[in-house]
């Protein structure tokens, strides 16, 4: 079935249903919009992430996990930008992958703190002295370590599952616009015209 032709010339009906689409299509412009700067933050932490873990297994795993988070949101920006209405879903399925990859690296990483004393090998290995006086930051330092990591866990669960909820809130929109706008509106869109 071929789509309805674009008309050569815009009357006083095209121009009034391309206004009706452009504020009706709000909501999924602000979704782009959304997922294209989280994207980007996404990239940019994953870099970091892998650049600080170039030493640690874990680090390493960890940014380039967020390295293909990054890329399924930017690909999933550009099926969004083009009415796809599966992109919302996978958007959400994406932030969820993230939390989950963010919870299992901080579970870890406070069992590797509750489990090794790499804070205690460092203080033996100073003088009986200096080993005296920082032998009570040993327990502080695990402590403050283990705090960061839950608070990592809640950030991840809050923030991800926020933005989840919001990817998967849009789908409606998707489907409402979907069956509203005229069709020859929506071929332009998928061909990549913004209205």
């Amino acid at each position: 079935m071929m789509p309805p032709p674009i008309p050569a010339k815009l009357g006083g009906e095209q121009l009034q249903q391309l206004a009706d689409a452009q504020r009706a299509g709000k909501k999924i412009r602000r979704a782009v919009a959304v997922a294209r700067s989280d994207a980007w933050a996404i990239a940019l932490f994953a870099i970091l992430t892998f650049l600080g873990g170039l030493f640690s297994p874990s680090g390493l795993i960890l940014g380039l996990g967020m390295g293909i988070v990054a890329t399924v949101e930017f690909k999933g920006a550009g099926r969004l930008r083009r009415l796809d209405e599966h992109s919302a879903r996978a958007l959400g399925w994406n932030q969820l992958a993230l939390a989950a990859m963010l919870i299992l690296y901080a579970l870890w990483s406070i069992h590797a703190t509750l489990t090794t004393d790499n804070t205690w090998e460092m203080i033996n290995s100073a003088g009986p002295e200096v080993r005296e006086m920082l032998r009570p930051l040993a327990g502080v330092v695990r402590k403050l370590t283990v705090m960061v990591y839950v608070c990592l866990i809640v950030v991840a669960i809050a923030a991800q599952g926020g933005m989840a909820w919001y990817y998967f809130s849009r789908i409606k929109h998707i489907r409402a616009y979907l069956s509203k706008t005229p069709p020859w509106i929506l071929q332009m869109q998928r061909t990549g015209v913004a209205i």
